[in-house]
């Protein structure tokens, strides 16, 4: 029930398609997903509308303030993975500190040297290194709650744009996805014309670790979706 599990930070340009785990972004839009990976937006966004744990997707769109340059964010995100990466036992001692606010009895990556396994710390330290957070900002501080929040040391002017909200994190549909289960109620296909624009050049999954037999039933649901 918390706002927000996972959160990653756009990143648009050719150069990042090298980076890409599922190849070329027909738009040159790209996201840092599962922590630390690159897709191209086209493949989170179908990751989380099709997926039945993806429940919302929301863009935090920064409003004012400077243009980052592609080079600039390229080599920042570069130099970022060559950092070694922490064991995931980091990331609950972590995330345990961040929720506190108690992140700042941590280094933070440059001063440690290591990349933590968390994404909200990855996007955090590439704001601040793109001189957009606050001077005063504790990189170590922030999951992604804070991000959907708007409450994350940002200098700039920010708003919450919603993508879609399936309302599957609620008591309600918790309730009604038994009921489907029994066969009481039967659930009918869903068209998104948000998911339907961002995707409809993009020949998803491309992720090569979605099972066969997951990826038969996705390319099901978008049958049914050119359908509606």
């Amino acid at each position: 029930m918390l706002k927000g599990f996972h959160a990653g930070i756009v990143l648009i340009g050719r150069s990042f398609e090298p980076l890409s785990s599922c190849g070329k972004s027909p738009s040159n839009t790209y996201v840092t997903f599962l922590v630390d990976k690159i897709f191209p937006i086209e493949e989170v966004v179908g990751h989380i509308w099709y997926r039945p744990n993806g429940a919302s997707l929301y863009h935090i769109k920064r409003k004012n303030g400077r243009d980052i340059p592609e080079k600039e964010a390229y080599s920042l995100v570069k130099d970022y993975f060559r950092l070694d990466k922490l064991h995931f036992t980091h990331t609950i001692y972590l995330a345990v500190a961040a929720y506190f606010k108690m992140g700042g009895v941590i280094e933070g990556p440059i001063r440690y040297g290591k990349r933590y396994n968390l994404c909200s710390t990855l996007i955090a330290h590439f704001l601040f290194q793109f001189r957009i957070l606050r001077d005063d900002a504790i990189v170590t501080n922030l999951l992604p709650m804070d991000f959907y929040d708007l409450n994350f040391y940002q200098k700039d002017e920010y708003e919450r744009v919603e993508i879609f909200d399936k309302q599957t994190h609620t008591y309600r549909w918790l309730f009604l996805s038994m009921l489907e289960r029994l066969g009481k109620i039967e659930f009918k296909p869903m068209y998104n014309t948000a998911v339907g624009e961002i995707i409809k050049d993009y020949d998803y999954p491309q992720d090569p670790e979605i099972p066969p037999h997951i990826r038969k039933k996705y390319y099901r649901y978008l049958a049914k979706d050119t359908l509606e």
